[in-house]
């Protein structure tokens, strides 16, 4: 596998452009936490959280998606480096999940 080749599972990859549409569509809200640059949804069933980090050692920006289960609490941790194939749509899901509780209201 060569660099930018890396990709997440198809379960997962499917289930970021479905928090995606979900999110600009209005259905889901997130908690944006600045501090930590992470957004964060609270669902019935489990907790997304996303996380922005640059990685000093490799120069390179990186996202990490947790999937929380809200029955057992186990996490599972999928990282997202900048030159994966699946890095703009993670990338794309967090700033959608940035702004979703935006006051853009102008009046």
């Amino acid at each position: 596998m060569k660099v930018g080749d890396k990709m997440l599972p198809e379960k997962i990859r499917k289930f970021v452009v479905e928090l995606f549409n979900k999110t600009n569509a209005g259905n889901i809200n997130w908690q944006y936490l600045a501090e930590d640059a992470c957004v964060i949804a609270r669902l019935p069933r489990f907790n997304v959280e996303i996380e922005y980090h640059f990685d000093l050692n490799e120069e390179i920006a990186l996202f990490r998606l947790i999937h929380t289960s809200n029955e057992t609490g186990s996490s599972t941790v999928f990282v997202v480096k900048q030159f994966d194939k699946d890095y703009d749509d993670v990338r794309s899901l967090y700033e959608a999940a940035q702004a979703c509780d935006l006051d853009t209201n102008l009046e």
